[in-house]
Formats: C-alpha cells, structure tokens, sequence
C-alpha cells in the first residue's frame, strides 16, 4: 500500500495567549487511501468542504478540487460551500475545465441561491456534484436545490435499482448567532419567508428537505448516498440544544455512518473546531459495498480548513440491486414439496438398491456382527458399503432432480434466459430489455407456471384434487416471495465473508481490567496481573478489552510470566484481509487453536486426579467407580469443591431409568427423520436430509437404513462419512468482522446428527429428567426458556421490594463454553445418564478424528485441520451437533448442584411460611445469575449479603474451572437490593457503591467483579431488568426495536399486503418476547403505538390518523384487528400467568410466594384478583400489580385456586383497608389519614 497522492506539508503560524483557540493538525484517520489501478473494480466517492471554488483565470488553468478529484481517482466529487454565483458563464468555466482533466467524460451538477449581487463573484453556500469517467454512463437524472443547499445525482444499477448520490451543505448559524445579511443563514431564511414559512429555521428545514428527496427517489428505487457538511458531530452531541437533530434525521432516514461503524470514533474534521462535521452517509443496504472509509490530514488533496472524507465502493455490490432479484435457486436436486420427482427419486433408486443387492447385503452385515462383533473384517465391509449405498443415492437424486425451474421460475422467464444467451453475442440490447421486463415479473410469471406442476404432483401423490395442490403451491410461491423482501430489508440480506480483521500488533494492555494480551494464531491470550505488576504465565483466550493499547513487552526469566517494557504510540490496531487465499489460511489456524485452548491452558481437567477419569476416552473402571460411589481411588489431592462435584456425578438409581443402548428400530429411524428439519444444512457428503427424509419415509428402505446407523452405535466405531465435517465461519455480532469474534458452527453428516438427537438429546435427557434434572438449569429442556429464567428474576426483585429483604445477584456468562466441552468429559456424563459405553464411541471417534473443511460462506476449502501427532489435543464440542445442549444440560447439573453444596442462597418465604422462594442460581445455558439473601436477623444484612456473595462468587469460579469452563469476567457484574431509611419511618432502596468482588483463578490470578448499582439494568436474555423494577431501560429497547424496523418499513416502500406481513410477521413476535416479562404503563404503550400506526398505516395505504377504534377494533365489528400495544401486553401476561398456574411447578411457585406477599402488603382479606378495588398506589408496582391494574381497568377478576389471602380471626371482623380504600370512601381517603 502506498501513501496517499498529493499529499502537501504545510506550516502553522503560532497563536499568541488570549486569541483564537488553538488546534493541534488533523492526521489522516481510518482506511489509507490506496492509489487507483486499471479495473480495480472500486468506485470511490468523496466529500469536502473547500470553503471556496477557486477556478484559475486563464483558460488552461484548472481549479484545485478538479486536480484533486482527478489525481486521488475520484468517481463522484462532492463539493460543498464552493461560495460562487453558480451562473451560466461560471458553470461553463467550470466545465471547460473539467474537460481539460477528463477528456473521456464528466458531468456536473451545481446548486447556489439566486445571484443577487451583480459585481461580487462571492456568494454563501453552493454545491457541486462532479462525476466523471465510467461514472458519467450510470447517471440517470440530476437535480439541484434553488437555495444552494444540496445537488444530486441518480445513477443506474441493475434491476431497476440504483443509487443517489447527495452533495449538501448545511448552514452552521442558529437565529440567536445574529449573522451578517451575505451568509447562507441569512440567504436561506429570506428565500423561505418568501415561501410563506413564518419563522424559518434553515438548519432544520434543510434536514425536512433531504428527508423528503430521499423518501421521493427511494421510492424509485434508489438508495441514497449522502455526502456533507453537516455542521454537526451527531456522535459527540455537538449541538445539545438542538436535542440531536443529525442522529434523528439518520435514524427517521435509515441511514448508517460506515466510518462510525467501522471504527468507533469520531475524529474532528475541522480545524479551527473540535467536532467531526463533515460525513458520507449511506443507506444500511449499501454497507457490504464499503470496502475501505476514512478521512484525509490537514491540508491533504483541496487547501481546505475542513478534510476530505471517502468511501471505496465495490462497484460490482454496489450496483447489483438488492429487492427485485428472483428467489434463490434450491441448491438441492429436488424439495419434499416436488411430490413427482420425490416419487422418481425413490424408484430410481430403489432399481439400484436391487442391482446392487444393498439390502440383503446389510442384513447379513448385522448377522457377522452379532456373531463376531467388532472385527476389522466387519468394519471394513460396513464402511464399503455406506460408500457405495451413498454413490447410489447421489447417482439416484442427480436424475430425479434434473433442473427444471419452473416452480422457481417461470417458463417465460426460462426462455427468455434462452433467448438472450443468443442475442449477447449480436450484442441485441433490445432483447436484453425484454429479458428484464420478464425477470421484474418473475414472480408473477411463475404462478402461472404451477398449474401443470401442480397436476403432476398430485398425480404422484395419487389425489385427483389437483386444484387445491395448486392453490397451496401459488400460496407457497407468493410467501417465499414476499418473505425473501422482507428479509432483505429488515434483516439486511445473505453476504459473503469477504473480509475479516486482523490485528497490526501481537502485544496489548488494558489499563481498565489490568490484563495483558497477546495475539497469537486469530486468538487473544489473556494474562492476569500479579501485585508486583507483572504478569502471570499462564493465559485464558479472552477477547480484547476496548480500552487496549500496544505494548512491546519483556518475558521474564524461568518462565515466571510477563513486564510491561513500554507502551507504544498510538495507531489502528487492525488491519483488513480480503485476499481469500490469506483468509483461508487465517481461519483454519484459528479455528484449531480455538479448539486446543483446553490443553493449552492446563487447568485442572488436564492434571491428575481428574485427568485419571479420562483414559479410554473416558472409560475405565475409575469413572465406573465415580459413578457408582461419587468419589474414586486415587494418590492426588482432591480438592473440597472437586470432591463435591464428584458427588454430583454419581448416578442416580432410578428405577424407571432404562439404559440407553445403541439399537434404532424402523419406526424410531422414521419418527426420527420426520421430525428433522428439511431445510436444515449439513456436511459435505451431499447427503441433505430431504434425501434421508424421502427414503426414512419409505418402509422397505427403512427396515435396513435403521440397521446401518445403529451398528456404529451399537460395537462402537464410526462411519468414515461422519469424520469430516465443514466449520461455517459467522459473524456473532452483526459487522463485527475481528477474526477472534467469529463463531464456528459446525456442518455434519445429517445421519449422524439425526443419530444424536435421538440416543443423547432424546433418550438420555429422559432418564435425565426422570432422575430429576436441578430446576437451576432452564435452557436446553423440554417446556422451559429463557422467558421463565428472566420472569423467575423479575418475581424475586419484586417479591424483595415487598419484603425489604436485602439480596445480591451476580450475573455470569461463560466464555465459549460449547468449544470447551471436553469430549472424554461428555463421555463420562453420558455415562452417568445411563447411555451406553459403545454408545458414546463414535461421537469420540468424530471428535478425536474430525476437524473438516473452513467454509466461509458459500465457499469451501479442500484443506482441513485437525488432530496431529505430538500437538495439543484438539478438543471441545462445536454448536450445530445435535447432541451438545444436552450433553452441556447434564453438565450444568453436575456443576449447578455442587455449588449449591456449599451456598447459602436466597429464601424468601410467604406469609404463612408454607411456601418460599429458593434458589442459588437461575441458569440457561451459559448464562447463569447466582443469588444470595442475607439472614433476616443480620443486623448488617448489606455486608452479610456480599459476604455470601463473594463466597458465593468463589466457589462458583472454582467449580466451573473442575470441568475447564471459565467465567466471562468482562461481562459479569453483580449489584445488590439492601434497605435505608432516607425518611423517617419510610424504607428505600440504598444507592451506594459497594465496590467488586475479587476472585481468584486456579492458577492464583486474581479477576475482578464489578458493581453494577440496582438503578441499572441487567442486560441479559434480551431483556433489561432492574432490581429496583423501573421499566424505562425496558421501555427504551423495545422503544428503540420498533423505531428501527419502522424507519426500515417506511424507507422501503411495501405493498400493502407486505407491510401487513412485516407488522404481523416481524414485529409483533419481536416485541412480543421483550413484553411478556415488562409491565409497561398505558402511556409507555401509547407510544408505542404512535410510532407503529403512524409507519404502518401510511404504508398499508391508510390514513394515520383514522380513528383507533377502527385500527384497533375486531374484524367483526368492521376493524383492522392491529393489536395495540396495552392490550397485547394484558393477553400474553394472562395466558403466561394461567399457564404456569396449571404446570404448577418452579415458576407457578414463585407466583404463589410473590402474590402472598403482595396480598400481606395491601391489607386486604379479599384476593387481590379477585377484588374491584382501584389502584393500590401504596403497594408495591411491579408485574402483579401490574397486571391486576390492568384487570381492574377491563372490569376483569381471577380466581387462582392457591392463592393465599388473610383469615378472618372472628364474626362480623372486616378488614380496615378495603372499606378505607373503597370507591365510595377513597375521596376521604387524605382527610383520614391525616386524621391517624
């Protein structure tokens, strides 16, 4: 890479004491400006403020912002405050000039206000927009503003789409700056008087403005690209006065900052100022078109007091349309849903089944196994005949699926695809328009085309009722149709990975956790500091702190750790690959060190007495003694928590359990593969599972199939097909491309995951659930999820602000802890759940054998990594088995129940004493809450609490390290609900500090948990729970979900009917999770509801403002049936609340326990559902309260059956709280209770 061209030092005068403040020169920021080559495939777009066009006198005199555009390789020059007169005679200056640079073409377009000053070549504001080259054939329409604030340009993409490309400057003077009667301000709020606006405000009418161009040219099919001079820093908050203008305008326009997103900063642009003003904005759509974004340095390419930014697009994403391309092509030869060519598939290979007698050779296959078991001999024939069984399907499923796309396509379109490979070649552009003309109605077209394919299929599902086949299929077409848009603009499309991150340094600090990174094979080392201030020698991988600076850094001698030498100056820390070949290598290095960083860190799983349970792959007699006993024979120390864990291991004898043995019948392999989801990818043999789904579905291949994936489970080896699987490399956070922050999920064979669904996910977790699973653990289990863990938290900070009771949470997340599963340890586990040795043997095998193929994306490597030699072990299980939630739900158990061993925990009981609330932890998955209550008759109950707490912490850390998980420590916060009295006789909840807990590691590292005060929520599960119970964070998420899909409907132009499905389809599930634990006010939801009608509506092609009983009401009473926002909230929280009543378990307890309390607090006999008293605003608010208010308010009670309410001590007693707080006495209400 070279340095930018063009670039020109300069000189600062010095300032004396008193005058202008004064700024250091802006260095270059973000992405290096590259020198453009022949056919590089980008098109660059740049911005810039160059206070003044400065056109030469003479004739062969160019302007310097046309040499700039020219030498840097700019496409599209944005100009602003370019300060001419644009008149006829300026503007052909300035073409003659442009000519003279770009001989091979070049158009401009300028915006100035009416010249009013006859012989001043000096004018306020002004734009230009200069194109030229390759650029100048896509130019479609242009347009300017009459007030000199914004020009554009419309260019051609394909599909009917394209993009617009906006110069603008925006005014800096607000009314109150008073400025001179020649600046823009002034210029601007003259024009608009004379429009009839009042009292103008140019600043923010220039926002309405460009608003409603991008709305108009949206609506053509243009995504707009908005280069200006914004004269505001929207990330900073620059005009705080202004109450964010810029970030509305982005939000209201759905438009995207990629230099913001790329790097997370805002530098300043201006060099008398500290703010960024000047910006290139795009539409979200166009964000995998960016390939590199930054600014330029002081005085760099225009002599401007304000830096050019830029953006290089790839031209190819750029103009490639988006919306009106047809639906993806199945990759699969053939769907379920092609009834006829399911029916071709299974007789064709049938036919070859037979000539190559399959089914008889695999009965006798089962014979010689069950004679002489697992021989080489036995192994080497099954192995021969999978191969050949899978070439025949392949062989089978190639001519029944020969490609007709039809049902996807239509025959017009097909032949129109025909017609036009001919006419290419005469170069026929007429053609290639009727072509397109047919392709925009592709999705018409072939609804015609479905009748014919409707009758064959029906044909061969032997029904003569074709009509209604065809029916379900124009229904199926139009669906993939509109779901395929709806993807695509509100979830942002497929991409490919391109491009990843990687750092430009291998040492980093962070001065916030006091650890050290290292970079090493695309992952972070972490070491933790010592007191002294060097650092330990061990590491966990970790990912890097956002407060990391480089390091050049001293290894200390005898291996004793790390110094810090120095810290070095300033400077990106990644670096972007794209070259694939480099993205290739990088992965598949970094995926199987991800996978060794169990033995790599040598904890204790990898030291004796626990790596003695792990010989044979975790069978042996020592793990049948574990078992059997909880604890086994061995010379190592064994330390209190590890002994309490290996208690929790020993299994269970109950005697309904049966053992899981490695025998699939035919109607088990069938009912197995029907419930598999068709759509559902898998490894790289080709064998998908509609191919398995269509034979499991037939009887006679059943009967042997179910024998071919039992016998590898049964004597204990693995099919060789299974040992190669494909690592999908996805972004976990959305545009977060860091090599370290990309998930592996794994592609394997879908026979063998189906296989492990079955023997581990299925009949093991029954034995689990029987022996009886720790209510702990919510996720991976059948009727449990996160929905209960989040309601189970809420109900615990409610029912502790009824009682006062002090009570701590800390909030754990586990670092990967899928990938450090060790696959001996899932053995061992497997075990205790009754599964069977030789059952477990071939997911060993896989683990052991197969690391395959690094796919990224679409595209697949030919090289694979794995286990070799004399390396670290490669371990872990990899999300996408079928068996992993399981097998880590019985782990969790083991790890769960030995905690609470030596916990304390939390209790809160009801009034009568005959139920509680208790619990020490509230897990799913990784995510787990470990909770304590301090004792009632503590005297101290904060400190009591955070005693229990860190001891809590503790033995938490130290038993997750047994099986080698690790605690997140960057994301794990804890926060505490203690009591103090502000007023006399009035408790509220304390709002001090009370400082981190402090953990130590196996090693003796130290980490440190921070405190998180109960005003602020915790974000986990996707809710935002405060233990103070205000919903304004809860609010705000939802709040902000609903703006951000709105703006994305409102900026995309929907059918009616589409909208409808975006409403009903996209938005109303999302809000739905967050609602169904949040107890939002009437007028939190009204707002919600303003926000939805007023996109909604409109693009439903309605008026916003019809009346909401309309909008709101049933279809039968003439309605739209919308569900708004309060009411939706009452449905879910009452069927939630009757459901988990009826279930009667975990949740429904917790229920119970919290509506006693609530009961003893209102001073009522009769049940709270079950009275019409108003608003008891001296209770406690939270989701009960919540929920009976909303009751009161429809003139709705409920019974539930075990609710406790007080008891009468005599006849005639009444309880003074209800007459006190009844409607015909509640006006009284003030005058008694300053009578008491």
């Amino acid at each position: 890479m070279s340095r930018v061209q063009g670039q020109r030092s300069t000189t600062r005068q010095s300032q004396l004491p008193g005058t202008t403040r004064y700024y250091e020169p802006i260095l270059p920021s973000g992405d290096e400006l590259l020198t453009r080559r022949e056919n590089d495939g980008l098109f660059r777009v740049a911005g810039n403020n160059i206070g003044m066009s400065k056109m030469g006198k003479y004739a062969l005199t160019v302007a310097l912002d046309i040499k700039t555009t020219s030498e840097f390789g700019i496409d599209v020059m944005a100009l602003q405050e370019t300060r001419r007169p644009w008149t006829p005679e300026n503007r052909r200056q300035y073409d003659t000039q442009c000519r003279l640079m770009f001989p091979q073409g070049f158009r401009n377009t300028f915006s100035s206000p009416p010249w009013r000053f006859d012989e001043s070549d000096y004018q306020a504001g002004g734009t230009i927009l200069s194109a030229n080259s390759r650029a100048v054939g896509r130019i479609e329409q242009t347009g300017s503003d009459q007030l000199g604030r914004v020009c554009w340009m419309t260019f051609r993409g394909k599909r009917d789409e394209g993009i617009m490309i906006v110069s603008g400057y925006r005014t800096p003077h607000k009314k109150s700056d008073r400025p001179g009667s020649t600046t823009a301000f002034t210029i601007q709020w003259e024009a608009l008087r004379k429009l009839g606006v009042k009292d103008p405000d140019p600043r923010q009418r220039f926002l309405d403005d460009l608003s409603k161009l991008i709305e108009e040219k949206r609506a053509e099919g243009y995504r707009p690209i908005i280069a200006m001079d914004a004269n505001e820093d929207w990330v900073n908050n620059s005009h705080p006065n202004e109450k964010e203008r810029l970030r509305k305008f982005l939000e209201r326009n759905q438009l995207i900052d990629p230099f913001y997103e790329k790097f997370k900063t805002s530098p300043r642009t201006y060099e008398r100022g500290p703010s960024r003003l000047d910006y290139i904005f795009i539409d979200p759509a166009l964000k995998d078109a960016v390939r590199r974004v930054g600014y330029l340095g002081s005085q760099e390419g225009n002599m401007s007091d304000h830096t050019m930014c830029y953006v290089d697009f790839d031209s190819k994403t750029l103009f490639r349309g988006i919306l009106n391309r047809p639906v993806d092509l199945p990759s699969r030869e053939f769907l379920l849903t092609q009834a006829d060519k399911v029916l071709k598939f299974t007789c064709i290979l049938r036919r070859l089944q037979e000539e190559h007698k399959i089914r008889e050779r695999v009965f006798k296959l089962a014979r010689c196994f069950a004679e002489h078991g697992k021989t080489a001999d036995n192994v080497k024939k099954y192995q021969t005949i999978d191969k050949e069984h899978t070439e025949l399907i392949l062989c089978a499923a190639s001519q029944a699926g020969h490609k007709e796309f039809g049902y996807v396509r239509s025959k017009l379109l097909t032949e129109a695809g025909q017609t036009v490979i001919l006419y290419k070649a005469l170069l026929s552009s007429e053609k290639r328009k009727e072509l397109w003309e047919i392709q925009k109605r592709a999705d018409e077209e072939r609804v015609k085309w479905i009748e014919e394919l409707a009758q064959d299929r029906t044909r061969a599902l032997g029904n003569e009722n074709w009509e209604a086949k065809m029916l379900e299929m124009k229904r199926t077409a139009e669906e993939q149709m509109v779901n395929k848009r709806l993807s695509t603009v509100l979830n942002g499309g497929h991409t490919r990975l391109t491009m990843i991150q990687v750092p430009t340094h291998d040492w980093f600090y962070s001065k916030e956790s006091k650890e050290l990174f290292h970079y090493t094979e695309g992952v972070f080392e972490c070491y933790p500091i010592k007191p002294d201030g060097t650092f330990f020698p061990h590491h966990t991988l970790k990912v890097l702190e956002k407060d990391a600076i480089r390091v050049r850094v001293l290894e200390l001698a005898h291996n004793s750790g790390f110094a810090i030498e120095e810290e070095l100056p300033e400077s990106h820390l990644w670096r972007d690959v794209t070259d694939q070949q480099e993205i290739e290598d990088l992965l598949l290095q970094r995926n199987k060190r991800h996978l060794q960083q169990i033995e790599k860190e040598e904890g204790p799983s990898t030291r004796p007495p626990l790596s003695e349970l792990f010989a044979g792959f975790g069978i042996n007699s020592k793990v049948d003694e574990l078992l059997t006993t909880g604890t086994y024979t061995t010379e190592h120390e064994v330390s209190p928590e590890m002994a309490d864990w290996m208690k929790c291991v020993q299994r269970s004898n109950h005697e309904e359990s049966a053992p899981v043995m490695g025998c699939m019948t035919k109607k088990q392999y069938q009912e197995s593969f029907r419930k598999a989801n068709e759509k559902v990818s898998s490894g790289g043999s080709g064998l998908h599972y509609t191919l398995w789904k269509a034979m499991a579905a037939q009887n006679d291949m059943a009967e042997f199939l179910c024998i071919m994936i039992s016998l590898p489970f049964m004597h204990g080896f693995a099919c060789e097909r299974w040992l190669h699987g494909i690592d999908v490399m996805l972004e976990k956070k959305k545009g977060v491309r860091m090599i370290h922050m990309l998930r592996i999920i794994g592609l394997i064979e879908a026979d063998f995951n189906t296989a492990l669904k079955f023997y581990l996910a299925s009949q093991m977790m029954q034995n689990a659930e029987r022996d009886g699973l720790t209510d702990a653990q919510w996720g991976g289990r059948k009727n449990r999820s996160s929905v209960d863990a989040a309601m189970l938290k809420l109900l615990i900070f409610e029912c502790a602000r009824i009682k006062k009771v002090t009570i701590a949470d800390t909030m754990y997340d586990l670092v990967a802890c899928f990938d450090r599963m060790k696959a001996r340890l899932s053995n061992v586990i497997a075990q205790r759940a009754l599964v069977d040795k030789t059952s477990s043997l071939p997911e060993q095998q896989w683990s052991r054998d197969s690391r395959g193929l690094s796919r990224r994306d679409l595209a697949s490597s030919e090289r694979t990594y794995g286990q070799v030699r004399g390396d670290c072990y490669v371990d872990g299980e990899v999300q996408g088995k079928g068996d992993v939630p399981s097998l880590w739900g019985n782990m969790s158990d083991t790890l769960l129940r030995a905690h609470e061993m030596g916990t304390s925990g939390l209790i809160l009981n009801s009034p009568d004493l005959t139920k509680s609330i208790k619990h020490h932890n509230i897990c799913f998955v990784d995510d787990n809450d470990g909770l304590v209550s301090a004792d009632q008759t503590s005297e101290l109950p904060a400190s009591d609490a955070k005693e229990k707490m860190q001891h809590s912490a503790q033995r938490w850390n130290r038993i997750v390290n047994i099986p080698h998980q690790t605690v997140a420590f960057h994301k794990t916060n804890w926060s505490m609900a203690t009591w103090e009295e502000k007023k006399k006789g009035e408790l509220s909840m304390s709002e001090e500090d009370f400082g981190p807990l402090h953990v130590v590691d196996h090693h003796g590292g130290k980490a440190k948990i921070n405190y998180l005060p109960p005003t602020e929520p915790n974000v986990g599960l996707g809710y935002r729970a405060c233990p103070n119970g205000d919903q304004r964070f809860n609010f705000g998420f939802m709040k902000e979900n609903t703006i951000e899909l709105c703006n994305k409907v409102a900026a995309s132009q929907f059918s009616p009917n589409m909208a409808r499905k975006a409403f009903f389809g996209r938005l109303l599930p999302k809000n739905d999770y967050t609602m169904r634990v949040s107890y939002l006010t009437p007028k939190q939801c009204a707002q919600l509801d303003t926000i939805i009608t007023s996109t909604f509506l409109p693009a439903m092609k309605l008026n916003r403002n019809m009346p909401r009983a309309v909008v709101f009401g049933p279809y039968k009473y003439g309605g739209m049936a919308l569900p708004d926002a309060n009411t939706r909230q009452s449905q879910l929280h009452i069927k939630y609340l009757l459901q988990q009543l009826r279930w009667n378990k975990t949740v429904a307890n917790d229920f119970l326990v919290t509506l006693a309390n609530l009961q003893l607090e209102s001073g009522f006999v009769t049940p709270l559902f079950e009275s019409d008293h108003p608003d008891l605003d001296y209770i406690e608010q939270g989701w009960l309260s919540s929920l009976r208010n909303r009751c009161i308010a429809m003139g709705a009670t409920l019974w539930i059956e075990d609710a406790w309410a007080p008891r009468l001590q005599r006849e005639n007693d009444v309880s003074l709280m209800e007459p006190l707080f009844c409607r015909n006495t509640l006006h009284e209400k003030g005058k008694i209770l300053s009578f008491v």
